[in-house]
């Protein structure tokens, strides 16, 4: 009886483990006239997800960057996004995390290595200070987010409705500094 009442929690637990973006750690700071931002998140991913990049779905991570000019009389908003991908190669067996920006791909043997990696953007190039405003005090908010516009079609309508699927963080907020 006892077993049985443990099967019960078990699986009534599992159910509310999700996947999940949080933001870990970062900073953004101004050097050689350039805006700069560095930043960390912990990633996690449900079994569905996972097995679905091991049936070859590709999955596309979006970092959202936002820099905000406010020079007390008018706000000006740029927006940026930086995408990284990451797929499952059959052949190598691994996870590939691929930069469509600098071009690198690194394969992990694990998922939980490559969402580690993926995660991660160390001093990437924001903005040259010389094109703002003189007098702006640029402040950068970001957030990471997957990409459901780029999952196939077929897959779409059940990730709307699932929180396994739905991975987005928190916005997060810094005022770079010299």
């Amino acid at each position: 009886m006892r077993l049985s009442h443990l099967l019960y929690l078990f699986c009534f637990l599992s159910h509310f483990a999700h996947a999940d973006i949080t933001y870990r750690n970062g900073h953004c700071f101004i050097e050689d006239g350039q805006i700069y931002l560095s930043q960390a998140y912990d990633i996690t991913l449900a079994e569905e997800p996972v097995n679905a990049l091991k049936s070859g779905i590709v999955f596309y991570f979006v970092f959202d960057i936002t820099l905000d000019e406010d020079d007390s009389w008018f706000a000006t908003s740029h927006q940026l996004q930086r995408e990284r991908i990451l797929r499952y190669d059959h052949i190598s067996r691994q996870f590939i995390v691929e930069d469509p920006v600098t071009l690198i791909q690194q394969g992990f043997i694990n998922v939980d290595a490559a969402l580690e990696v993926l995660g991660n953007i160390e001093h990437m190039a924001i903005a040259n200070t010389n094109l703002l405003n003189a007098e702006a005090k640029p402040v950068l908010n970001s957030q990471l987010r997957l990409n459901l516009d780029k999952l196939p079609v077929s897959l779409r309508l059940s990730t709307l409705l699932d929180q396994d699927w739905t991975l987005k963080s928190e916005s997060w907020t810094c005022q770079p500094s010299a």
